[in-house]
């Protein structure tokens, strides 16, 4: 008989969760009694209670705020971290109308284009430039990138630009009012 597929992450951590707001709810389970125990508020077994301990009104205030659970965007994460992908990888913000590719020859590397698309997000963009005017898709071979101050009011001037099509990325790109953001190794 073959096993079940393994449960994904995101349901694993949820029960995990579960489990803990649980325990947070009795300390230490009393064997052999089921069902709730109304008279101190709080369940005894967790397979028969959860219900009764996740309720809102049966669970004290200073033992849930002693929880600490994953953030969304982390929870049942598999993939490599942002950071990680970037090891041996010098972020380097590029001078307005000079690609990439220029911005790392410079310094005497080379761009890493499997590496824009890790750089092509606003978290990173924002860890990086001001993004002062917010952070928008685009469409532009210069990005991911910020516009410069000076640019026209119609570029939208201190806005990150980033693209929605991960497979158009290229270290060639540039453009007169815009500062890339570049990979370079």
């Amino acid at each position: 008989m073959a096993c079940p597929p393994p449960l994904p992450r995101r349901i694993l951590n949820l029960a995990a969760a579960i489990a803990v707001a649980a325990y947070a709810c009795f300390p230490a389970p009393v064997s052999g009694i089921r069902g709730c125990k109304h008279d101190l508020q709080c369940c005894n077994s967790y397979e028969y209670c959860v219900s009764c301990c996740l309720n809102p009104s049966k669970t004290k205030k200073e033992d849930v705020l002693k929880l600490k659970v994953a953030k969304p965007v982390t929870a049942g994460s598999t993939e490599p971290s942002s950071v990680s992908k970037l090891l041996g990888i010098n972020v380097v913000v590029g001078r307005p109308g000079e690609s990439c590719s220029l911005v790392c020859k410079v310094r005497g590397q080379s761009c890493v284009p499997s590496r824009l698309s890790v750089l092509n997000k606003c978290e990173i963009l924002q860890k990086y430039m001001r993004c002062k005017s917010g952070c928008f898709h685009s469409l532009g071979p210069d990005q991911p990138a910020e516009v410069v101050d000076e640019a026209p009011t119609s570029l939208n001037p201190g806005a990150c630009l980033y693209m929605q099509m991960d497979e158009r990325l290229t270290c060639d790109g540039s453009h007169q009012h815009t500062r890339r953001l570049c990979p370079c190794a």
